[in-house]
């Protein structure tokens, strides 16, 4: 791969009445990718 360029965003995520505030990071470049999904409690 010779573009290792990774866009980032804050993106907020609707629940219900909710907004949850999240990260996301992907290639620039066009393609399949795998994904990873991150979740951590939000109190610890």
């Amino acid at each position: 791969m010779s573009n290792l360029e990774i866009r980032t965003d804050h993106v907020k995520i609707s629940n219900g009445d909710l907004e949850i505030a999240s990260y996301l990071a992907k290639p620039a470049a066009e393609g399949p990718f795998p994904g990873v999904v991150v979740i951590k409690k939000y109190l610890g």
